[in-house]
């Protein structure tokens, strides 16, 4: 699978949970995305453990639905596509960046403010485009 059509596919579906998930988190959703949140501040966590957390913060995300069905479907977009997308891209990014982009969705949650939420979800999206074409581009000299 191309990375770009993973990369679409993926925010795609995650997006489409936004409007539910501000809707109906509970206390435990947002406990979740925190917990990982710290974790990811640690710098001495490894590449591996960042990538984890990650893919744990954006399941908080999904499960924050409130719908098991949706939650199940979208499970394999968010720990399928994203560890491919980190093992693509966790030599270049900015996980501070990452970090302060999760705060932000938090945030935006835990106020039930769905153009926050969507907002920084596409950050991230764009983020994670133009590192691997810059990635694809220094290959390709």
């Amino acid at each position: 699978m191309d990375f770009d059509t993973a990369v679409e596919a993926r925010f795609a579906l995650e997006a489409a949970c936004v409007p539910l998930a501000c809707a109906r988190r509970r206390d435990d959703n947002l406990a979740r995305m925190r917990d990982e949140i710290t974790r990811q501040q640690d710098e001495s966590l490894s590449d591996e453990a960042f990538c984890a957390s990650d893919v744990a913060f954006h399941r908080a995300l999904v499960d924050a639905t409130g719908n098991p069905v949706l939650a199940y479907q979208l499970a394999g977009a968010v720990e399928a596509m994203q560890p491919l997308m980190n093992m693509v891209t966790f030599t270049a990014r900015s996980r501070a960046r990452i970090s302060r982009k999760h705060q932000r969705i938090h945030l935006g949650l835990t106020n039930r403010d769905v153009p926050e939420v969507l907002a920084n979800l596409a950050e991230i999206e764009n983020y994670t485009r133009r590192i691997a074409a810059e990635l694809r581009e220094a290959r390709a000299d």
